[in-house]
């Protein structure tokens, strides 16, 4: 129980006082980039809707940046890394009993588009992410019936990825993203 409290209390989430006894903090003072606090939203159905807000809102701001740098110094491999992500998500896209599976391979497209980048900090970022993005995903994909418009989205950022096309990557990023809010109920 001690060793919980102590992990509670570093993600952020409890201040314990003593003589006070032990609260739970608002969620502005949560440690959301901490990666335990981070996979433990990954198992959460419900996120709060500001929650869910502000992750969208720091991806709309980030991902396209990174997949514009991605399309500058993407490597063999990391297109690689892209395709056979995105070949997943095709595979999967068919079956709604798939979606789990296809989620997996569309947070491997979006952490291999971190990779690509090749800077360091976004790369971290993205690996702290994951969890964050996975929910987001799994969140978005149970609100729409098809996945057609995705791949469409997602094919064009890896298009732009493997011809170099930074602008164009950057512009299909947040394509994908626009479309994320959408499914997620964010923007009309």
């Amino acid at each position: 129980m001690r060793n919980a409290l102590t992990s509670l209390t570093a993600a952020g989430l409890l201040e314990r006082t003593a003589g006070r006894g032990t609260l739970v903090r608002e969620m502005g003072d949560w440690h959301l980039l901490d990666p335990l606090m981070s996979e433990w939203m990954t198992g959460l159905v419900n996120l709060d809707p500001q929650l869910v807000r502000a992750i969208y809102a720091f991806r709309f701001s980030a991902e396209p940046v990174v997949a514009g740098l991605a399309a500058q110094a993407a490597q063999a491999e990391d297109i690689e890394r892209l395709e056979s992500a995105f070949a997943g998500m095709e595979s999967s896209a068919g079956s709604v009993d798939a979606r789990a599976e296809h989620a997996e391979y569309d947070v491997a497209f979006h952490d291999a588009t971190y990779r690509a980048s090749h800077n360091l900090v976004w790369r971290q970022m993205g690996h702290l992410l994951r969890p964050s993005i996975m929910a987001l995903i799994h969140r978005s994909q149970h609100r729409t019936d098809t996945l057609d418009d995705s791949l469409t989205r997602h094919r064009q950022v890896l298009d732009a990825i493997r011809n170099r096309d930074a602008s164009g990557a950057e512009s299909a990023a947040r394509e994908v993203l626009r479309r994320t809010a959408i499914d997620l109920g964010i923007v009309n």
